[in-house]
């Protein structure tokens, strides 16, 4: 994330339930390049840009877990929002990212405002949990 206090919250969450995990403070507007196979993993939420999902993929280590979840272009097309269309997932575009990798989760539609919760409405969206196989286990 780039945001600080998002990151120190997740770093003293994680610290307090004493799990071995450390969130970065991460611009991925600037350069940025993971080093491959680094990470158990990788999540991705309401950020795309299809340039870097290579080397998303290629930073999970074997075994490890890629979680994404951003908007579908049903929400640009319904809401307007995203302002721009490239900003989402076509349909199956998000799965067909990840047709080399395990797929444990696959949801694409629109998730329902939650009654009585401080929901921000309705929202189109792609949803992906994926495990990257091992070397030797990776169907053709």
């Amino acid at each position: 994330d780039r945001d600080e206090s998002a990151v120190a919250f997740c770093n003293a969450e994680a610290a307090r339930r004493a799990l071995s995990f450390t969130a970065t403070c991460t611009d991925l507007e600037k350069e940025v390049s993971f080093s491959k196979e680094a990470y158990d993993l990788v999540a991705c939420f309401y950020y795309l840009d299809r340039k870097m999902m290579p080397q998303m993929k290629e930073a999970v280590r074997e075994g490890g877990v890629v979680v994404y979840e951003t908007f579908l272009i049903d929400q640009h097309r319904q809401f307007g929002k995203p302002s721009r269309a490239e900003f989402c997932w076509g349909h199956n575009e998000l799965l067909r990212h990840f047709l080399d990798f395990r797929v444990l989760f696959y949801f694409e539609g629109r998730l329902p405002r939650e009654k009585g919760g401080a929901a921000e409405g309705d929202r189109w969206v792609a949803q992906l949990i994926a495990e990257r196989p091992a070397t030797g286990l990776r169907e053709a």
